[in-house]
């Protein structure tokens, strides 16, 4: 009987020592800087644009990770100009993406919707910074300008990497 007390307490010992698993840290709110490019091809006739590409500057915005079960998130732009979209937990380190990128803008002279697909990688590069690279294909945009009326329509393609610091 000592001995399967003895064994019990050993075994339950080496249960508490256990270490425990790390936690991914990607919930919470940060600030993002976003770079990139978009190549841009109008279905009217300037086939490609000049230029072809618009580079993007470098912009500024805030996004919101939270937890939306065990094994994904829901990334969403505080600014209301993209769409929320959901991500895989790949690993305390990463998480991945294959989702809508839907983006609407109006602003005093232009309004512009752009509709595409959305794959990438985000990676935890320590508990306060994410980098997340995004790939944007099937492309479509429309953009109107208001002073003239014309319309443009078309297909995109392009990069963006968003650097995330936590708030």
């Amino acid at each position: 009987m000592k001995k399967i007390f003895l064994f019990a307490g050993i075994c339950g010992l080496l249960l508490a020592c256990e270490k425990p698993q790390p936690q991914q840290e990607f919930v919470g709110s940060y600030d993002v800087t976003t770079t990139g490019t978009l190549y841009l091809t109008d279905d009217g006739g300037n086939n490609p644009l000049t230029p072809d590409s618009i580079p993007i500057p470098e912009y500024s915005q805030s996004i919101l990770i939270e937890q939306f079960n065990k094994d994904s998130l829901i990334i969403s732009y505080e600014d209301t100009i993209q769409k929320p979209f959901k991500a895989k937990i790949n690993s305390i380190t990463t998480f991945s993406y294959e989702a809508p990128f839907n983006m609407d803008f109006d602003i005093f002279v232009l309004s512009a919707d752009l509709i595409g697909t959305r794959n990438g990688e985000g990676i935890q590069i320590n508990k306060d910074s994410i980098v997340m690279n995004d790939s944007i294909t099937n492309g479509t945009f429309e953009i109107i300008y208001r002073i003239t009326g014309d319309t443009l329509r078309g297909t995109f393609n392009g990069t963006l990497q968003h650097r995330a610091k936590r708030k």
